[in-house]
C-alpha cells in the first residue's frame, strides 16, 4: 500500500527513470568487473603462501589406563581438558536424551550441590564447563564415532577444584527434580525455536544429510528432530516426568564410565605433572561398567522435505555423497567451494537473487551441499544450483583470478588458532582418522589446483545435483506452491 501511495505522487518521467535505474542495476550485476579494476587489489603471489601445514601437538599416551592425547603448547598456566565419551552404548532409542543431557548437566542439582551452587562453583574456581554431543564423520560415508563432549578450562593451579566439579556433576548429577526439569525442557524449546528459524541453513543442511549420511542422521537427532522431541516432552510433561528422569539417569550411567573415556588435554609441558596428579579425582567418580556398542539401524531415504514456518525467506539446500558415485576427495574441492562462495553462487543468490547469502561444502567424507541463506526464492535457487556443473564446464579465469581463489582457499585453512583451538582440532583430527599426510595432501592440491582442474570437476557437480536430495526451510505459502519438489511437507512448529 505503502508503495502504490508512492508510486501514484510519480510523474510518468520519473517512473521512467526508476525502469532505467533498475535496468542499469540488472546490467551491473551481471557484468563483470573491469580488468582493470580488479588489478588495482593488492594481491599476494602463490610463493609468499607457507607450503607447509602447521603441525598441531599431539602426543597419546595413558593415564590411569584412560587413553589420554597430550598437546603440549604453551598456555600461561592455563590448562584446557577435553572428555570425550564414547555413546555407542546407549541404545537408539535413547538418543535423543543423549542430546538432552548436553543441555541440563551443570544446570541442575548434583548429590552434594544446588544448582545455583553448583553454578556459583564452576564461576569462581574455573573459565567454564560446555557439554556436546555428536558424530564425528570418519572418511568413508558409513563411519562415524559418536561422543559425548566435556570441554573444561581452569588455571593450572585450580585442577584439583575442576576434576571434583567435573566428578560431582558427571557422577553425582540428580534428575528428579521435576520443577526443575520442566524449566529446562521449555528453555531448550525456546532456544531451538530461535535458533531454527536464525540458523535454517543449518537445520536444511543438516536435514538433506541425513537422508543418506548415517553420521549426519545421527547428528540429525540433535537438530529439527531434537527440537520435535522436547517439543513433545513439553507438551506431555506430566504424563512423562518419570520417564524423562529415569531416561536421563539410564543414559547418563551408559556414559560416563571409564572404559568410555578418550582424554585430551592442552598444558604446558611444565604443568603436565598437575594434571597426572590431579586426574583420579575425576576418575574415582566415574563408573566402572562397560556397556558393549549398540549396532543403529537409521531408515535412510530421500524424503526431500518442505519444512514450512511463517518465515517470509527460505533456506533452500541441496545434498549428495560424490564418494558414493566414485569419486575419491581432492584438495581443488576446497577451492571449488572458494569459487562458488565468492563467484557463481555469490552472484546468481545474492547479488541477483536477493538472498542474504549462499554458500558450498565439499567435504572429506563426499558429502556435498549447496546452500541459501534467508533467501526470497525457492525454484530459482535449486535451478541455480542444477546449473552449476555448466558454469563450471566454461569456467575460464586469468592467472590472476585463479590465484585470488587459491589464496582465499588457503586462508580459510590457516585461520590462526589459540592454543585451546589447537589442541581440539588436533583431538578432532584424531577422532575423524584425518592424519598429518593427508593434510599436506590437501593443502598441496590446493596449491597445485588450476582452472583445468575446476572445469574437470563439472560432472562430479552435475551428478551430485542429479541425486537430487533437497530440503528447503521457509515460507509456508511458497513451500506449498512448489508441492511437486517434496516428498512430504512438515509443519516445523506444529
Amino acid at each position: 500500500e505503502s508503495l502504490a501511495q508512492y508510486k501514484a505522487k510519480l510523474s510518468p518521467q520519473e517512473i521512467q527513470e526508476l525502469v532505467d535505474q533498475t535496468a542499469k542495476l540488472k546490467e551491473r550485476q551481471e557484468s563483470e568487473d573491469p580488468p582493470e579494476a580488479l588489478a588495482t587489489i593488492p594481491l599476494l603471489s602463490l610463493s609468499d603462501i607457507e607450503p607447509k601445514i602447521e603441525q598441531l601437538p599431539l602426543a597419546e599416551t595413558e593415564e590411569a589406563g584412560i587413553k589420554t592425547l597430550v598437546h603440549d603448547v604453551f598456555t600461561n598456566n592455563i590448562a584446557y581438558v577435553n572428555l570425550y565419551f564414547d555413546t555407542q552404548g546407549v541404545p537408539q532409542s535413547l538418543i535423543p536424551y543423549v542430546y538432552l543431557l548436553d543441555g541440563i548437566l551443570g544446570r541442575i542439582d548434583t548429590d552434594n550441590y544446588s544448582y545455583v551452587d553448583l553454578s556459583n562453583e564452576i564461576n569462581i574456581h574455573t573459565g567454564g564447563i560446555a557439554y556436546k554431543a555428536l558424530a564425528y564423520e570418519r572418511l568413508d560415508i558409513s563411519g562415524y564415532t559418536p561422543r559425548f563432549v566435556v570441554k573444561a578450562k581452569v588455571l593450572t593451579a585450580k585442577l584439583p577444584r575442576l576434576n571434583e566439579l567435573l566428578g560431582e556433576i558427571l557422577g553425582h548429577s540428580r534428575f528428579d527434580d521435576t520443577k526443575r526439569l520442566k524449566e529446562l525442557i521449555q528453555s531448550i524449546k525456546a532456544q531451538w525455536e530461535r535458533f531454527i528459524l536464525e540458523r535454517g541453513h543449518q537445520v536444511a543442511a543438516s536435514r538433506a544429510l541425513s537422508y543418506f549420511s548415517p553420521a549426519a542422521k545421527y547428528n540429525e537427532l540433535g537438530v529439527l528432530s531434537f527440537y520435535q522431541f522436547v517439543a513433545a516432552l513439553e507438551r506431555n510433561f506430566a504424563g512423562r516426568v518419570q520417564e524423562i528422569s529415569e531416561n536421563l539417569a539410564n543414559v547418563a550411567r551408559i556414559i560416563f564410565n571409564k572404559a568410555n573415556l578418550l582424554i585430551s588435554v592442552t598444558i604446558d609441558s611444565k604443568d603436565y605433572c598437575r594434571f597426572q596428579e590431579h586426574l583420579p579425582l575425576l576418575l574415582a567418580q566415574l563408573g566402572d561398567a562397560q556397556y558393549l556398542p549398540e549396532k543403529y539401524d537409521f531408515e535412510l531415504s530421500a524424503y526431500n522435505e518442505g519444512l514450512m514456518t511463517s518465515s517470509k525467506v527460505q533456506y533452500v539446500v541441496k545434498a549428495a555423497n560424490v564418494a558414493a558415485l566414485g569419486y575419491k576427495y581432492h584438495g581443488g574441492w576446497k577451492v571449488l567451494e572458494t569459487i562458488f562462495r565468492y563467484d557463481y553462487l555469490w552472484n546468481k543468490i545474492r547479488v541477483q537473487g536477493g538472498a542474504y547469502g549462499a554458500f558450498a561444502q565439499f567435504e572429506r567424507s563426499g558429502n556435498v551441499v549447496f546452500g541459501s541463506y534467508r533467501d526470497p526464492n525457492l525454484a530459482a535457487t535449486l535451478d541455480v544450483y542444477d546449473q552449476a556443473s555448466r558454469y563450471l564446464a566454461n569456467f575460464r579465469v586469468d592467472a590472476r583470478e585463479m590465484t585470488k581463489y587459491i589464496i582465499g582457499t588457503i586462508s580459510t585453512l590457516d585461520t590462526p588458532l589459540t592454543p585451546a583451538m589447537k589442541g581440539e582440532r588436533a583431538a578432532e583430527y584424531y577422532l575423524k582418522g584425518i592424519t598429518p599426510e593427508a593434510r599436506q595432501r590437501e593443502r598441496d592440491e590446493i596449491l597445485a589446483t588450476r582452472q583445468e582442474d575446476i572445469r574437470q570437476f563439472a560432472e562430479m557437480v552435475k551428478e551430485a545435483m542429479a541425486q537430487n536430495y533437497l530440503c528447503v526451510l521457509g515460507n509456508e505459502e511458497l513451500i506449498k506452491a512448489e508441492a511437486n519438489r517434496f516428498g512430504r511437507l512438515v509443519n516445523v512448529f506444529a
